[in-house]
C-alpha cells in the first residue's frame, strides 16, 4: 500500500491544484486515461495523467497527498459546476476565462512531447 503520492505532472494547461495528485474517475466500460494526457478529474478540472496510475478501489484507504475535493466528489457525488463563458476562441463555453477544455487538451497534447526537463519537474 502506497502512504503518499505526488503531485500530477506540470502542464501549462492544467487547471487542477498542482499541489495535489488528483483522482480520475473512470467508469469501468471506459479505457483507463493515458499517462501524460489531459483529463477531466474528479473535482472537474483538467490534471496530466501521471506515469504511476494507481487504481484504488472502494472501502480501500487513501494515500496522503489526494486532492481533497476531488475525495469529496468521489464520496458524496460531483460537485456543482460552476457558471461558464464564452471564451472567444471557439464556440465552446468554459468557466475559464481564454480556454475550453477541449482547446486545452489540444494545446497540452501539441505541448508535452515538446516539453523539457525543467518544466516536466514543475
Amino acid at each position: 500500500m502506497i502512504d503518499r503520492v505526488e503531485p500530477n505532472p506540470y502542464s501549462p494547461y492544467a487547471t487542477a491544484d498542482p499541489t495535489t495528485r488528483h483522482i480520475f474517475a473512470v467508469p469501468i466500460f471506459f479505457p483507463e486515461p493515458r499517462p501524460g494526457g489531459l483529463c477531466p478529474t474528479a473535482c472537474d478540472e483538467l490534471a496530466v495523467v501521471p506515469e504511476d496510475l494507481l487504481e484504488i478501489e472502494q472501502g480501500q484507504p487513501l494515500p496522503d497527498g489526494l486532492c481533497e475535493p476531488c475525495i469529496t466528489a468521489m464520496r458524496n457525488g460531483r460537485p456543482k459546476t460552476p457558471d461558464t463563458a464564452d471564451t472567444g476562441r471557439c464556440s465552446l463555453f468554459t468557466r475559464r476565462p481564454d480556454l475550453c477544455a477541449l482547446c486545452r487538451q489540444e494545446a497540452h497534447d501539441a505541448w508535452w512531447p515538446t516539453r523539457d526537463a525543467t518544466e516536466a519537474a514543475r
